[in-house]
């Protein structure tokens, strides 16, 4: 059992503001929401991986790899991922993270980045490990730049939501 941190990292040219999450804000102007997640939170993964694509790998690598050590977070693994554009693709993602976590892993995740049939295809494997290697998803965020309105009161957003669904008698072979 080990902490895990998992995100997808994507080619947007991200832009430096200070992220928020349930009070917490991050100390410095961070480009890369998977930073700020682990900042906000206080979570220390032993193990660290990013889900990305070549491109994205080569557009936003170093500069991610810069903030994890910021945190003194080293050993960052990028795992390169397709491009997720069939069906053999987004099993070659599911296959990807089912060698990744362990059993009775604590996993954060960020699904902020990626193309979307990629972060769905992601939490629907990240569900799936759950049950089959007894993973406990510690927190799953999705970080919306965008957003101007304040988030939920903690429990009430939609990771907490479909950790209950899923865990719920009628729903349980569906993960």
């Amino acid at each position: 059992m080990a902490k895990v941190f998992a995100g997808f990292l994507g080619t947007t040219d991200y832009v430096p503001v200070h992220y928020e999450l349930f009070g917490a804000q991050t100390k410095a102007m961070r480009k890369y929401v998977q930073a700020a997640v682990i900042e906000c939170t206080g979570f220390e993964p032993e193990r660290a991986f990013i889900l990305a694509t070549k491109e994205a790998q080569r557009k936003n690598w170093e500069g991610l790899e810069h903030e994890f050590s910021e945190l003194g977070i080293y050993g960052l693994e990028p795992v390169e991922i397709p491009e997720g554009s069939s069906e053999r693709e987004l099993w070659e993602l599911f296959d990807r993270i089912g060698e990744l976590l362990k059993e009775k892993d604590e996993l954060l995740v960020d699904l902020t980045h990626g193309f979307r049939s990629l972060t769905i295809t992601g939490v629907l494997s990240f569900l799936f490990f759950r049950s089959l290697k007894s993973v406990d998803i510690f927190g799953a965020y999705y970080g919306a730049l965008e957003a101007v309105k304040p988030p939920p009161p903690e429990g009430k957003h939609p990771p907490n939501f479909l950790r209950e669904l899923s865990d719920n008698e009628r729903s349980k072979y569906i993960a």
